[in-house]
């Protein structure tokens, strides 16, 4: 004798839309994983990717020190920790802390213009990244995941 399982979680009524079955399937399954939403990659150059398409930066220098924040794993860093690392021989100026500002501005106005300027975490005089909300091919090598292991190619 087969057992027979009724399980009623919901109902949609006719004419049903896009948005009740996504509500429903909310209901039932949770939340969809937005990690996959915002991809990192740091292999074979590093770009950042929203559903699939790359982010467009202003100036290079912002995509340099998100890379940065990227390696650091969350780890807030100082304006000047971060000034010594993009600009290596300068010496840290009024002037070179001006233009350090544009460059968090427009590393923030671009990921705002992606949709996904929750992931930049500003406070004064620190900067970091929310790890997690993204996906990035790094972190998923330092925990060994072989699909990220055989994804690097001595980079």
């Amino acid at each position: 004798m087969q057992k027979l399982d009724k399980h009623a979680t919901g109902y949609l009524l006719k004419p049903v839309d896009e948005e009740s079955v996504k509500r429903e399937l909310t209901f039932i399954y949770g939340e969809p994983d937005r990690k996959n939403h915002i991809r990192v990659q740091t292999f074979s150059g590093f770009e950042i990717f929203v559903d699939g398409k790359p982010v467009r930066f202003g100036r290079s220098k912002a995509k340099e020190l998100l890379a940065y924040l990227v390696d650091r794993r969350g780890a807030a860093v100082t304006t000047a920790q971060a000034y010594a690392v993009l600009y290596e021989d300068a010496v840290n100026s009024a002037s070179g802390t001006g233009y350090f500002r544009n460059i968090v501005r427009e590393l923030k106005n671009s990921l705002k213009r992606a949709g996904i300027e929750r992931i930049l975490i500003r406070s004064f005089n620190s900067i970091s990244i929310v790890l997690d909300e993204i996906d990035c091919d790094y972190y998923r090598f330092l925990q060994g995941d072989p699909a990220a292991v055989n994804q690097y190619r001595d980079d």
